[in-house]
């Protein structure tokens, strides 16, 4: 038999590789909700490329359109970071969980130190899962993306597109509308863009 240090003792180390194996156990729940996340934001890009397709034809630039991604993406991450650690620290303080086993008790406290990084860590999976989609957004080719816009709304004249593209240019300036825009007709499309 052991004494009932060295019992108690083992126990504690046991207790202690338990919370040890939860801590891995939260960082692979960060990576399941940073793919997640990652997931629903490049569907929301892919449901919208047209939209940022319009966004580039009337001027905005591409590094404007990335901060947007990259601000949906982080404020939706931080929102729910935010809404997810309010209710575990209420969760925590009501509920009183402990962990024990043999007159050996780990209770579990909410501190401010882990709200804040409990917040700190949605803000990084924010910004990290809305990179790639934020990127995509940022570079979607612009007649591609109209040429979509076409053939889901307007449909596809084949003999059409074979007699434009039969042309030499394939863009050709309308008009001037303001200084440094100008509207350029391709496909069917009349695409305002900036003259640089």
């Amino acid at each position: 038999t052991r004494r009932k240090g060295a019992f108690q003792a083992s126990t504690l180390s046991d207790l202690v590789d338990l919370i040890g194996f939860a801590h891995w156990l939260g960082y692979a729940c960060v990576g399941l909700v940073l793919s997640l996340v990652a997931t629903t934001t490049v569907m929301s890009v892919q449901d919208r490329i047209k939209e940022y397709a319009v966004l580039q034809t009337i001027g905005v630039r591409p590094l404007t359109t990335l901060r947007l991604v990259l601000t949906e993406s982080t404020l939706l991450c931080l929102i729910g970071g935010l809404s997810g650690t309010l209710l575990a620290m209420i969760a925590l303080s009501l509920g009183g969980f402990a962990i024990g086993a043999e007159g050996a008790t780990i209770a579990f406290r909410p501190t401010l130190n882990l709200a804040a990084s409990g917040c700190l860590v949605s803000l990084v999976v924010g910004v990290i899962a809305g990179i790639a989609p934020a990127i995509q957004a940022a570079t979607v080719p612009i007649v591609n993306a109209l040429r979509q816009l076409k053939a889901r709304f307007g449909g596809d004249n084949r003999q059409a597109e074979d007699r434009r593209s039969s042309n030499s240019l394939p863009f050709r300036r309308a008009a001037s509308i303001r200084p440094g825009m100008a509207v350029f007709t391709q496909d069917g499309y009349d695409i305002v863009a900036r003259v640089d």
